[in-house]
């Protein structure tokens, strides 16, 4: 994880999310 760019790590944790979500569904 770059401390520099937080905007990386918010998609990567919408992606994350949303890759949670479909495998629950």
């Amino acid at each position: 994880m770059d401390p520099e760019r937080p905007e990386i790590t918010s998609v990567l944790n919408e992606l994350k999310t949303s890759q949670w979500t479909n495998l629950t569904k």
